[in-house]
């Protein structure tokens, strides 16, 4: 093994991930996977575990991911918001120079953080008009201001210029409104987010989706592996959400 092979080996072993080193975790994978294939295993099973296995792991991981063997780290150019002292960042985050204790994942949100905006947050006390965060919850992309109170880093959402809809809602049959990324009631909590497998509905199809309750067929939708393909849509008027509908084969 190479010198840095090495050292990730040493890092995995001391950060409780020593399971990835270990021929004893191939070989019950083998085994697992061989008891599926003789039917004396349930593939959901495995892949539940494996799944709960990846996000200890990656949970590890994020919390050491500034202490990395042979992580190099350059000045930033802004103030530590902790103690006052330069802030360095690496490929994984951000820390105090001076070792005061503050630290900061680079990853918010899914979204890489540059040094550039980092450097604006920590000097001017925000960084506005970034795009590309993702919502693991709402499972929605979305664009939001940073700003710092002491050292917690928060979200401020701008406020979207809105226009209405020519259709009602279909909870309280008051005004529906249309802004960027969803369609929502101007009375009670019933909104329609747009995007729908990486497509956003236009105005028109929300109002045909909300006054027919389905679209037979809508063109340009794109898979997790960015295969395009079309279907049609239904709206689930209990919780607002969009399904896919395919036709029978």
């Amino acid at each position: 093994p190479t010198e840095k092979g090495i050292r990730l080996i040493s890092y995995l072993r001391e950060n409780g991930a020593e399971f990835l080193t270990s021929a004893q975790t191939t070989g019950e994978w083998e085994a697992c996977l061989k008891m599926i294939e003789r039917g004396e295993f349930e593939a959901d099973q495995f892949m539940d575990g494996i799944r709960q296995t990846t996000r200890d792991l990656i949970e590890i991981l994020r919390q050491q991911s500034l202490t990395i063997p042979g992580a190099v780290f350059e000045p930033v150019g802004a103030p530590c918001p902790q103690c006052g002292q330069g802030v360095e960042a690496n490929v994984a985050g951000f820390q105090c120079s001076a070792g005061c204790g503050f630290t900061l994942r680079r990853e918010i949100a899914t979204r890489q953080m540059t040094n550039q905006e980092i450097a604006t947050l920590l000097k001017t006390g925000e960084c506005t008009g970034l795009k590309g965060f993702y919502s693991a919850k709402n499972k929605r992309k979305f664009d939001a201001t940073l700003f710092i109170e002491g050292t917690e880093i928060k979200f401020r959402f701008e406020e979207q210029p809105q226009t209405s809809l020519s259709c009602k809602c279909p909870k309280c049959d008051s005004t529906m409104a249309s802004k960027e990324r969803l369609v929502l009631c101007t009375e009670c909590d019933f909104k329609v987010w747009r995007e729908v497998c990486k497509r956003d509905l236009t105005d028109a199809e929300m109002v045909k989706l909300l006054t027919a309750g389905k679209i037979d067929l809508v063109k340009g939708f794109k898979s997790k592996m960015g295969k395009k393909f079309d279907a049609g849509v239904k709206l689930n008027l209990g919780d607002g959400k969009v399904e896919l509908v395919f036709a029978e084969r």
